[in-house]
């Protein structure tokens, strides 16, 4: 018996010990993952409407360059926010921002900043694909998706604009199944979302489903994408989703219909003066008109997209599709010298269109990137076959440890009586069941800050049951059961703000007050990790049997907590506390 219960406690002792181990190393990247996250936000906040010139001025790179001591991430995030300031200053390819964002990449490299190069690497690629660059875009792409894979999605800053300009890059070279799942990553963190960044998200996922021949679940994502734009008052958004709607309909043959969902979408575009979403329509109607035997209006709409086109060197393709349509016109209307222009035009402009982002420049991305993930998986295989003798040893090891455990507890169970086990798991069923219901309901309220207080004050009332419960006479039915089993001590400490459950609350905190942790940190660089917990708990109004609940300590750790850090700040105190509540 002694015997079993030294392999029992082994078994303990080893589980404990891998927590402990990975623990330290979770809790340290979390770290990392929210200060990146909130240097980038913050910085993203303040140049907003800020014009190139003053983002290079020498006294805003000074206050840039001298927040933070910690490491070189706002060199990183300040580098990379004036690549695409003076990317939409010049509207075009321009050497200022490739040096921008080069630089950028290449601090985050030097500083081994892997969370800052994944975002500095899809921010430049992004560049690249917004001019219709995917050749120079895809290294930079893939490089971060391959990033991704080695530090894990939760370590990914700003996930809801990553994942969503990754999703519109490997859409746009044809690997639709990727861009759907990264356009789905991205839909996860919707609350992150304003509804205009979301309406364009899911137009995009429509888009996708609709390249893949799945027009019922194209047409679901654009009534949302729909819904949502004319909510936010975002009509040029209202109008894309209306001409996709249109191409559906085109496809199904209902040309009436198509033709009245275009002509709004054109009327929204135009009223906006957006000029490339009005291009997209003209030529839309076009094609819709030629089904409809229109030739004449058809013809009038291609001209007028053609003049917008020949302005813009990067919408060769659309002129290619434009003078194609046209061609057709001319065989149509039998005008052979008209067919012989446009067919030497076309010539001209699949030429271009090859050195841009034409259709053999996709196939040759889309092989390139199967390539690439080829290459990734084989370096994989080599990696697990360096290891494989020590997997296995270790994998042998945990399995006599695990059947060791199991088999102690099967004999402790069946010896427990049938009556009072039933009544205890009917009690632990239930506790469980009432914190998925709290979590649901947090996750249906898309995890706002408010609903987060009313989870954290559920989650309060339940911990002091569970207290009770675990701290009650001797005489309680399930006193003897939980010293054996520990299911409600279990359940208490879930109950208790993980790593997790604070990243996911500190982003809906920093949505509600913006700058307010970075602001803090900055004016008192003496506040611990810990020190902040409290007073951003503090903040929400809660008690200090709550935040002591919430935490796993005592309130007497919570009060003299508070004592220490009014030691700390000293005189700085009343200042200090000035800034927590205003």
């Amino acid at each position: 018996m002694r015997h079993k219960k030294n392999h029992s406690n082994l078994f303990l002792f080893f589980i404990v010990a891998v927590m402990l181990s990975s623990c330290n190393g979770t809790h340290s990247k979390r770290e990392d993952v929210d200060y990146s996250e909130s240097l980038v936000r913050s910085l993203l906040s303040r140049t907003q409407d800020l014009t190139i010139d003053t983002l290079e001025t020498n006294s805003f790179f000074q206050a840039v360059a001298t927040t933070e001591k910690r490491d070189s991430s706002n060199l990183v995030a300040y580098y990379g926010v004036l690549g695409n300031v003076s990317a939409k200053h010049y509207d075009r390819l321009n050497p200022h921002s490739e040096s921008y964002y080069q630089h950028s990449v290449d601090l985050a490299e030097k500083e081994n900043l892997p969370i800052m190069k994944v975002w500095s690497l899809v921010n430049y690629g992004y560049y690249f694909y917004n001019f219709r660059q995917t050749e120079r875009a895809l290294p930079l792409f893939m490089e971060a998706v391959f990033l991704i894979d080695t530090i894990g999605e939760e370590a990914v800053i700003l996930p809801e604009d990553t994942f969503r300009k990754l999703g519109f890059f490997f859409g746009t070279i044809g690997n639709y199944e990727d861009a759907i799942s990264y356009l789905e990553k991205g839909d996860r963190y919707a609350t992150m979302l304003t509804p205009k960044q979301r309406a364009t998200l899911l137009d995009n996922l429509g888009q996708y489903h609709l390249y893949n021949q799945d027009t019922t679940t194209a047409l679901n994502y654009f009534l949302q994408a729909e819904s949502l734009a004319a909510k936010s008052n975002d009509y040029v958004r209202y109008g894309k989703a209306l001409g996709n709607i249109a191409l559906i309909h085109l496809g199904r043959g209902k040309y009436q219909e198509a033709l009245t969902l275009i002509n709004k979408d054109l009327v929204y575009s135009e009223a906006n003066n957006s000029a490339q979403n009005t291009m997209y329509a003209q030529v839309l109607k076009a094609r819709i008109l030629l089904k409809m035997d229109s030739i004449s209006s058809a013809l009038e709409m291609l001209n007028k997209a053609e003049r917008y086109a020949n302005s813009k060197t990067y919408l060769k393709k659309n002129l290619l599709e434009i003078n194609r349509l046209k061609l057709n016109i001319a065989i149509r209307q039998n005008a052979e010298w008209e067919e012989l222009l446009i067919r030497r035009k076309l010539e001209v402009l699949e030429g271009l269109v090859v050195e841009l982002d034409g259709e053999r420049v996709l196939l040759q991305n889309r092989w390139q990137v199967d390539k690439e993930k080829k290459q990734r998986a084989l370096l994989e295989l080599e990696s697990d076959y360096q290891t494989e003798r020590y997997r296995r040893i270790v994998l042998s090891s945990l399995v006599v440890l695990i059947g060791v455990g199991v088999f102690a507890i099967f004999i402790h169970l069946k010896r427990s009586a049938r009556a009072r086990e039933l009544q205890y798991d009917k009690t632990v069923v239930e506790l469980q069941l009432r914190k998925v219901a709290a979590e649901k309901k947090l996750l249906v309220a898309h995890e706002t800050l408010e609903s987060y207080k009313d989870y954290l004050t559920e989650k309060n009332r339940q911990i002091d049951e569970l207290q009770q419960m675990i701290n009650g006479g001797g005489d309680s039915k399930s006193y003897y059961l939980e010293k054996e089993k520990g299911l409600l001590k279990e359940i208490l400490d879930s109950h208790l703000l993980t790593e997790e459950n604070w990243a996911s609350f500190k982003r809906s905190f920093d949505a509600t007050y913006p700058n307010f942790y970075l602001n803090l940190k900055h004016e008192f660089p003496e506040l611990t990790d810990s020190n902040m917990r409290y007073i951003i708990l503090s903040k929400l109004g809660l008690s200090v049997t709550e935040i002591s609940n919430l935490l796993g300590i005592s309130t007497e750790s919570v009060k003299k907590s508070r004592q220490r850090l009014k030691k700390k700040m000293g005189s700085r105190f009343r200042e200090f506390e000035q800034a927590i509540y205003l």
